[in-house]
């Protein structure tokens, strides 16, 4: 039975799709954390502009 699933033609192709998917995942969270890292060097820069012209205090 345990060699029956080992030589099954599906074996590949669904390790493959999981791969895949694994792969779109990661390019996601990456994405997400770069969106998220430029919104805070966004605020940050305005943060240090307003120091430097004195609003904030």
């Amino acid at each position: 039975m345990g060699d029956f699933i080992n030589h099954s033609p599906l074996a590949k192709p669904n390790k493959t799709v999981f791969k895949y998917q694994k792969t779109l995942v990661q390019d996601r969270t990456s994405c997400m954390i770069e969106i998220t890292f430029c919104e805070l060097t966004d605020i940050l820069e305005k943060g240090i502009k307003g120091i430097n012209n004195g609003e904030i205090e």
